[in-house]
């Protein structure tokens, strides 16, 4: 299946008690983002793999979308766009802030947390 973002998204106008958002936990499709972005995505939770999307399979990517003014915040495994890609990701961006709970991180990245996968283009 392929997903387009047909517009920007601005998650800081959802009322309050919805702001901390659930992530996307495994896709294996296409999601285009269309040059797209995502304003004010915030996660925070005392849980482990925090991020937009979990996991992409093999087969599956993410491209062409922006994340601005992101907050996300868990224990471990954080990351912004993808936690865990054996799939491809292309021609992202991040501004904001991750973050985690604990003085040592594993597989922790702005774009992608760990990968198997290509990544390309992205900031």
């Amino acid at each position: 299946m392929t997903f387009k973002l047909a517009n920007d998204i601005d998650l800081g106008k959802v009322a309050e008690e919805q702001s901390n958002h659930t992530a996307i936990r495994y896709f294996s499709g296409t999601f285009d983002g269309e040059g797209h972005t995502i304003d004010n995505l915030t996660i925070s939770s005392d849980a482990d793999n925090q991020r937009l999307f979990g996991y992409v399979g093999y087969g599956g990517k993410v491209k062409n979308v922006r994340l601005t003014n992101a907050k996300i915040s868990g224990v471990s495994n954080v990351g912004s766009v993808v936690y865990y890609s054996n799939g491809i990701i292309k021609n992202c961006a991040h501004s904001g802030a991750v973050s985690s709970n604990v003085s040592y991180v594993t597989d922790a990245g702005v774009i992608v947390g760990y990968k198997i996968g290509a990544i390309s283009n992205c900031y």
